[in-house]
């Protein structure tokens, strides 16, 4: 589905055409007016909601997040914002790892029992997706399975002080980080947060977190104000805590499906598992990733795709950190890539598998 709203009104657009419930399609009246007022100088979108059947959004690129719930676009013919609900097409999984150009993030860390010990409110906006090198393997149920591939080979070579070598083969010139302009978070437990880029798009935080950031029965909002980004804005409810009953010295066995739990919230989130093998300074060489409903209380992990798991765990350094977090999230295309807005209660753990 595409709607036509005002570049501020990804939040608007929910109140005025999918936050309630409206008729056998789930939308309400257009002609709600508890709409906030257009900013000065944006496009006037006339308030109206388009057809459900409107196809003419553009794709979501190969390697892009692939997102569940809306696709924020950037601007269409009338400069307006462009809201996609059904960007997820038939279950695909987001994939929030890489395939962004930034995000914006508010995020807790939490102990097995759900219990904080830090969080953080920060963001990043780059010139250009981020490249991985991951590739999809095998897929079954809720899971995934990602190899990494082979370096790629690029000729004639690139410039080495300006270019990279792409996985598809071409020269691209490294990304740099650009403005959305100021960024305001309001809604979370501490209060608002403001995001300010300097003069070469570095973002600092006023305020600090460190301490709980969201009431589940509360909504926050994300605002920014623009400039190499467009303005745009967003709603987001509030995230419940991680909770599971398992060891968080986890042993991936083969033969079974390994189960991993969570206490559920009723909170509407998605949870996400990531499960990679490798080494601090490089990419992993094998990840499993799999999306559930919070509603669904486990992800059982199928066993063929335990088995293909290369031996992990042990002494190492800094092995790459598995985790487990309940999220919600929107994606804003912008001019450069999906951006990734999203809260999060996040539980690192330990794996060991075949040792």
């Amino acid at each position: 589905m595409r709607t036509a709203v005002t570049a501020w009104s990804a939040a608007a657009l929910l109140a005025a055409c999918g936050g309630g419930a409206g008729g056998a399609d789930g939308f309400q009246d257009v002609g709600d007016t508890d709409l906030p007022p257009l900013q000065d100088g944006s496009a006037e979108c006339m308030g109206e909601c388009q057809d459900v059947g409107d196809t003419d959004l553009p794709p979501l690129q190969d390697g892009s997040a692939e997102c569940m719930g809306e696709c924020v676009g950037g601007q269409d013919e009338l400069g307006c914002a462009e809201v996609d609900d059904d960007c997820h097409g038939s279950g695909d999984v987001p994939h929030p790892v890489w395939g962004t150009a930034g995000y914006m993030r508010a995020a807790e860390n939490v102990d097995q029992e759900g219990k904080l010990f830090g969080s953080t409110v920060d963001m990043r906006f780059m010139s250009a997706p981020t490249e991985w090198g991951m590739a999809i393997e095998d897929e079954i149920g809720p899971c995934r399975y990602y190899k990494s591939t082979a370096a790629p080979q690029c000729e004639p070579g690139c410039d080495r002080m300006s270019e990279y070598c792409a996985f598809d083969g071409a020269c691209k010139p490294f990304p740099h980080r650009v403005s959305a302009g100021e960024v305001t978070i309001a809604g979370l437990t501490p209060g608002k947060f403001t995001g300010t880029p300097d003069e070469t798009n570095w973002y600092t935080v006023t305020e600090k977190a460190g301490g709980d950031l969201f009431d589940p029965s509360s909504k926050v909002a994300v605002d920014a104000k623009g400039a190499d980004i467009p303005a745009f804005q967003v709603e987001l409810p509030g995230v419940g805590a991680m909770s599971v009953p398992w060891s968080l010295s986890y042993e991936l066995t083969d033969g079974k499906d390994n189960v991993f739990d969570w206490e559920v919230q009723g909170d509407g989130a998605t949870v996400e598992l990531y499960i990679p093998t490798g080494w601090h300074g490089k990419p992993p060489t094998d990840v499993i990733w799999c999306v559930a409903r919070d509603e669904d209380g486990q992800i059982p992990v199928p066993h063929a795709l335990v088995e293909n798991f290369p031996p992990a765990g042990g002494i190492g350094l800094f092995q790459h950190v598995p985790w487990i977090r309940r999220v919600q999230r929107k994606i804003v295309e912008s001019p450069y890539g999906p951006i990734d807005v999203y809260l999060s209660s996040e539980l690192g753990f330990s794996i060991t598998h075949g040792l």
